[in-house]
């Protein structure tokens, strides 16, 4: 019972939809035939054509098809199309109103009335309005193909298997209009063919199509495209191009496979470099097909490779993870002459949590050129693997400016490092040249690191060559463990020592840059250390160095006066009269003694 009632309504709400378009089309009629009493148009038959008008009320109508009126224009338009007489120069007319340029609703008016008309020549007559500027007269013109008046399955058959290219491209068209899977098909298997006409009908029938596409529908269309894609010959650059902009169009991953053989096949560099571009955009899962990798890994090997695709094959392989069993093949090419290639190698292992890729890039961080070098060091602390290996590099790094970039890199991660790593830094510090040495003790200690061993170590070995009177050899030693949270008053002290006894101890006025004068006087600072105690105990120091430091602190400023006129105090008691005699001087100067 309710399906009966469900079909007296729709037989109901069509019925009703017929009237309402009769009325619609009576409307226009009526509007057309009070234009056409009022009109100054005259209907003039086209020159090219020879066709003469229509007469009497049907010529009215057609002649306003060009009147100066858009609405008289447009209702012309749909009078002619409710009439649909056969008239060959009434659909003439129609042509000529499908091609006006300053009026899109009437080209999609007209386009409606050619397909009431429904002449033999409907194909040929819409065709250019599927490229229109204009989207609702593109959209106006596929309806009116895809319904099918004019044109029977028969037709199209015919027609596609025509000689007569044109046929064979409104056959297309024909078929682009009706969006089924089955028409898309069709139209997929006329790319054997390599007429730039035909291929290009294909694009233009089908690329519309799969720019609306998605989910379910978009995988059919990219399954369809796969299996017919997979049987063409990609040497011909028109077909590929054809191939790689509806991949373009559908965006499916799917379309990957395919897209890396148009890249991997001979032909114009253009063709190949925008199916790259294509399949960057196209890949969404950072682990992709093995072997899409393997092929674009294979244009990066090649020496035969065009040097316009191998930047635009770096970029695509930008998108997807390295497959650990190709590791080796990317490592290879961290050696490559070509730049691009190179540094998108180190840019590709960065991510691998692998010991002997870790350590192929921690080398590039220290022996590539500059850039590759800064782009190593950005990828290497990524993974533990890498920051363990960048460790390790640095230990065994001689030039102080690369230790430096390398101990920059490493500073925020330095808690995370193996404690058999930050032990190797330790003792690195005392065995590694001045510089790196100096640079790693800096790290360990801004990390808070307890490297007591490695001072100690590099304490004793001081004081050796101290003893030997190598006081420049001790005093590059003692320069790595003096500075920093972890710098003992004693290193400072042996270290201001070693300075004393090389400086030349000129007596001048006015400020002094001698470095034990800085060493000594921030040393003063520390409490608890009885610094002219051990400067007076010390077998090194006799009343001349007491008297040159003395002096040359209390011609310093405010804050290095005091510990210079304690130091001249000891000399003003001193046997040797000279120097008891040049020290009262100094400290009645300093208002320190009574004249």
């Amino acid at each position: 019972m309710g399906t009966k009632k469900t079909k007296t309504a729709t037989k109901r709400a069509t019925s009703s939809k017929s009237a309402a378009g009769k009325k619609a089309a009576k409307k226009s009629a009526n509007r057309a035939r009070t234009a056409a009493t009022s009109s100054p148009v005259t209907p003039v038959a086209d020159e090219d054509d020879g066709l003469a008008p229509p007469s009497g009320v049907l010529g009215q109508i057609v002649g306003l098809l060009e009147s100066d009126a858009e609405d008289h224009r447009r209702a012309a338009a749909v009078v002619i199309g409710a009439l649909a007489v056969e008239d060959d120069a009434a659909l003439d007319a129609l042509r000529r109103a499908s091609r006006r340029p300053d009026d899109p609703q009437l080209r999609a008016r007209a386009a409606e009335a050619i397909g009431a008309l429904a002449p033999k020549s409907i194909v040929h007559d819409l065709m250019p309005l599927l490229k229109d500027g204009d989207a609702g007269v593109r959209e106006t013109t596929r309806r009116v193909l895809a319904s099918g008046r004019g044109v029977t399955a028969a037709d199209i058959a015919q027609m596609l298997s025509a000689k007569d290219e044109r046929q064979r491209a409104g056959a297309i068209a024909v078929l682009g209009a009706m969006e089924t899977d089955d028409a898309q098909a069709r139209i997929l298997e006329q790319l054997v063919d390599t007429s730039p006409r035909i291929l290009e009908a294909v694009q233009d029938a089908l690329h519309p199509i799969y720019e609306r596409l998605e989910g379910g529908p978009a995988a059919k269309a990219a399954e369809q495209l796969v299996a017919q894609a997979g049987e063409l010959d990609l040497t011909d650059a028109r077909r590929s191009r054809v191939v790689t902009e509806l991949w373009a169009a559908l965006g499916h991953e799917a379309g990957a496979e395919g897209l890396c053989a148009v890249a991997a096949t001979p032909n114009e560099d253009a063709v190949r470099v925008r199916a790259l571009e294509v399949l960057r955009s196209v890949v969404r899962a950072r682990r992709s097909a093995i072997s899409v990798f393997s092929s674009l890994l294979s244009m990066l090997e090649a020496s035969d490779t065009s040097a316009a695709l191998l930047s635009p094959t770096c970029d695509a392989l930008a998108g997807i993870d390295v497959p650990m069993n190709l590791e080796r093949r990317v490592r290879a090419l961290l050696k490559s002459e070509v730049t691009p290639v190179r540094r998108w190698a180190i840019r590709a292992l960065g991510g691998l949590d692998s010991a002997p890729t870790a350590r192929a890039v921690a080398e590039v961080a220290e022996h590539g050129d500059a850039t590759d070098r800064q782009v190593a060091l950005e990828v290497v602390i990524n993974t533990p693997a890498g920051r363990n290996a960048l460790a390790r590099q640095l230990i065994k790094m001689s030039e102080g400016e690369r230790a430096r970039a390398a101990a920059g890199a490493l500073k925020p991660h330095l808690g995370s490092l193996p404690k058999s790593t930050v032990d190797a830094l330790g003792e690195a510090s005392v065995e590694a040249p001045e510089d790196v040495g100096n640079v790693i003790i800096e790290l360990l200690n801004r990390g808070g690191i307890d490297n007591k061993r490695a001072h100690g170590n590099l304490l004793d070995r001081a004081m050796a060559l101290k003893e030997e009177a190598a006081y420049a050899e001790a005093a590059a030693l003692l320069r790595r463990i003096a500075q920093g949270a972890q710098a003992t008053p004693e290193a400072r002290f042996q270290l201001g020592l070693c300075e004393l006894m090389m400086s030349r101890r000129k007596i001048a006025r006015g400020p002094n840059k001698d470095p034990c004068l800085a060493t000594f006087q921030s040393l003063s600072r520390t409490r608890d250390f009885r610094l002219v105690d051990r400067l007076m105990e010390d077998d090194l120091v006799g009343d001349e160095e007491l008297y040159y430091l003395g002096f040359s602190l209390a011609e310093g400023g405010e804050d290095s006066q005091g510990l210079g006129g304690d130091l001249l105090l000891q000399v003003a008691e001193s046997s040797d009269e000279r120097l008891n005699r040049m020290a009262k001087n100094k400290l009645m100067t300093m208002g320190w003694l009574e004249q």
